[in-house]
């Protein structure tokens, strides 16, 4: 019988520059719980959302706005991941994303 662990692991940074190494953001989720990810910038803009994340984010915006579709410049970010876990209880992290190309 596979046992799942309830552990969450956020890296604190990523590299999306197409090398193939930790080129999207990756949320280490063995137990399948449902993710909400949201990204901001540093003055508050949302950048990045995806409900029912699948670690699809690579550094581009998918916001509506002058950076809609383009790579995020270098940096800080924060990102708010809403975990809904399979028994139905809910929480919340905040977590400061690096950007690095």
């Amino acid at each position: 019988m596979e046992v799942k662990t309830d552990v969450i692991k956020i890296p604190e940074a990523f590299t999306p520059n197409d090398d193939g190494i930790h080129d999207q953001f990756e949320i280490f989720n063995p137990a399948g719980h449902s993710l909400h990810l949201q990204i901001f910038n540093r003055w508050g803009e949302k950048v990045f959302e995806q409900k029912n994340y699948q670690n699809q984010f690579r550094g581009v915006c998918n916001q509506p706005g002058v950076l809609y579709g383009k790579s995020l410049p270098d940096g800080t970010y924060f990102a708010t991941i809403e975990i809904e876990k399979i028994d139905g209880t809910k929480s919340k992290m905040i977590k400061d994303v690096l950007i690095l190309r």
